[in-house]
């Protein structure tokens, strides 16, 4: 009564090692699809932020070309909607770049910047 039975790896073993390798290729394919969503939102912040940046740099150089143009600070601030002020031969301003961040320039009288920086609120 006592027989040994040998036991052969049959279609159980096979049906059990195939659903773990689904398994295992449904996890590696639901976080490579994790990351990559992840990749692509830093992408889109980084790309908005350049964006602001880039509009923030043009507008300040265009400010500072109209100082240049000795036309009027109170006008050209009217104008661009930007606090300028001129204390001791230097002008000053900054531009919002995002609601945190500002871009902080001085330019003295003969058109020499002396600051172009990146601030954020908490800096300043």
């Amino acid at each position: 009564m006592n027989k040994k039975r040998n036991i052969k790896p049959g279609t159980g073993i096979a049906t059990i090692l195939l659903i773990f390798v689904v398994l295992a290729m449904t996890i590696m394919a639901a976080l490579s699809y994790v990351r990559t969503w992840q990749d692509d939102q830093s992408l889109q912040r980084e790309y908005e932020y350049r964006q602001a940046y880039y509009k923030a740099d043009a507008k300040a150089k265009y400010i500072c070309d109209e100082i240049m143009q000795l036309k009027d600070v109170e006008e050209i601030s009217t104008q661009n909607q930007v606090d300028i002020q001129f204390e001791e031969n230097i002008y000053s301003f900054q531009i919002e770049i995002r609601s945190n961040q500002v871009l902080e320039v001085q330019m003295d009288q003969d058109g020499n910047i002396l600051e172009w920086m990146t601030k954020t609120k908490e800096e300043m």
